[in-house]
């Protein structure tokens, strides 16, 4: 397999995020590039005791490995008062979810070991959405052109309580539809495993990503004593709402590179999780603040989140601040969506003056199959072509074999002129019978030109057939590639040791596209 690497605006992605950030580059650190200095900085800053909390729920929730696993390495390296992190997340959707996912979790472990190799104790690590209620964003899993989802319907309550077993039945599925293909049976087998781990999907989501990428850590954060280091945050929130109190500048940031900020700031980014089956949003009211059950006034909240801490979860624009609350983090990678939640802090950040992540935009990377590949050689295009729509590339391509167009009437003007000479100019009586007969042939010259069109677009072994191809690849239903594939789309497609190209190729040089073909 080999990897090539273009840039990111040769594909036209991620297109408003790179204009951002490159805008606003010089008016945030957010936006600065990871540095030895920073490292060092993040590490010195962080509490010792948080350090020592943090180290412990990762002990905790990793104690189930073996102890020659790489993960207790990296709890003891964080442990150290100079260690920072490097972090990526996501949301447990089943099987992992999309390519994308496993490239962020790659790029992270390549940003990881560029600085140990550099002496600096940096630990890779998973944020798993744990808390996140958006069941339907994480039950359906495409593979082979297949669906598979779990056999519940949860809704509202926090996803990393799921029964885990709820995968087994799509799993088992998968394992029958796919058990003529070998290749794919060490990562069915390896999903089989982690969703009978008899826990909750927080417990099989760390245990699948650790089963590929056995060197990066994955932390749950809805554990009570790391929402216990953030009370302090929480309540600041409440009663001071700092914010909120960033929304004017956040908002004045954006140019016309989208309509609006994608995340809403409110009075209150905080929800409530003690109600069975529930995620219930906090909002201000008449000087205090209610949920959908209960009331409470300011005091009596903070009171709450003083004595039950774990009730409360962060929104998805708070998430980030909490985040770099209990770790010490120095980056975080992710894609264009995730960038953006970053880009409305930078107002907050600049006006609490704590210290944060630096955001990184993701690589993004392609699979080429060999017919793909072999088709896409025989049209000799640049990359600048994959990213043209269909309907353009047909009719480039009907053009260039003199296809008419829909329109064309030149048979029918050409008839036009003979029926005037022949009728019209000496029998004016029969001018309503060639009118007629002039609007008949137009009609049928319309849909022989349209014949002749689809003639050379159906032609088995066309161009045109090879753009359907091409492009169908690189954009399967309508989504980029990385978005829709999965781990067993690859190696289905490609073999597993596309993965391991991949895995030799990411490195921390992005925003970059790679394209890994054979």
């Amino acid at each position: 397999m080999k990897a090539e690497k273009q840039a990111m605006s040769a594909m036209d992605l991620n297109t408003w995020a790179r204009s951002v950030m490159k805008r606003l580059s010089n008016e945030t650190d957010l936006l600065s590039p990871v540095t030895a200095k920073h490292i060092l900085a993040r590490a010195k800053a962080f509490n010792p005791t948080a350090r020592q909390v943090l180290v412990d729920v990762l002990r905790s929730q990793h104690g189930d490995l073996p102890q020659d696993h790489p993960a207790h390495a990296a709890i003891t390296m964080l442990e150290q008062p100079d260690a920072v992190t490097v972090t990526v997340g996501h949301q447990l959707c089943l099987g992992l979810g999309p390519m994308y996912v496993h490239e962020k979790i790659l790029e992270t472990l390549a940003l990881a070991k560029h600085w140990q190799a550099k002496g600096k104790q940096v630990v890779p690590l998973f944020w798993m959405a744990t808390e996140d209620h958006d069941f339907e964003e994480i039950r359906s899993m495409h593979a082979n052109g297949q669906v598979y989802r779990y056999a519940s319907a949860m809704s509202g309550g926090p996803v990393g309580k799921i029964p885990a077993s709820d995968a087994l039945p799509a799993i088992a599925s998968m394992a029958d539809d796919m058990a003529h293909q070998p290749s794919l049976k060490p990562w069915i087998d390896a999903m089989q495993s982690a969703y009978s781990c008899g826990s909750g999907l927080a417990v099989a989501h760390r245990q699948l990503i650790q089963s590929l990428y056995p060197d990066i850590l994955c932390l749950d954060a809805s554990d009570t004593r790391l929402k216990a280091l953030a009370g302090g945050l929480f309540k600041a929130v409440i009663k001071r709402k700092p914010l909120m109190k960033s929304a004017a500048k956040a908002s004045a940031l954006w140019g016309d590179e989208v309509d609006a900020m994608p995340v809403p700031f409110k009075d209150s980014p905080l929800f409530d999780t003690s109600h069975p089956g529930k995620r219930l949003r906090i909002v201000a009211h008449e000087g205090g603040y209610q949920n959908k059950l209960e009331q409470w006034s300011t005091k009596d909240l903070c009171r709450l989140i003083d004595e039950d801490p774990a009730r409360f979860s962060p929104d998805a624009l708070l998430r980030p601040v909490y985040q770099e609350h209990i770790l010490p983090n120095v980056a975080y990678t992710g894609g264009a969506g995730e960038m953006a939640y970053w880009l409305q802090l930078i107002p907050y950040f600049k006006q609490s003056g704590s210290l944060h992540a630096s955001i990184r935009l993701r690589q993004s990377v392609a699979f080429r199959p060999h017919a793909a590949w072999r088709k896409y050689q025989q049209l000799g295009w640049t990359i600048a072509d994959l990213h043209g729509d269909l309907a353009s590339h047909r009719q480039q391509y009907l053009q260039n074999n003199k296809a008419p167009d829909l329109d064309d009437s030149r048979l029918t003007q050409q008839l036009a002129g003979m029926l005037e000479q022949a009728y019209k100019h000496h029998y004016p009586s029969l001018k309503p019978r060639v009118d007629g007969w002039l609007a008949a042939m137009e009609k049928h010259e319309r849909r022989m030109n349209e014949a002749v069109r689809r003639n050379l677009s159906q032609t088995s072994d066309s161009d045109f057939q090879r753009m359907v191809h091409v492009t169908g690849n690189l954009w399967p239903s309508g989504y980029f590639q990385e978005r829709h594939w999965t781990l067993l789309d690859v190696i289905h497609q490609m073999g597993p040791e596309a993965m391991d190209t991949l895995r030799e190729t990411i490195d921390v040089k992005g925003p970059v596209w790679w394209w890994i073909h054979p």
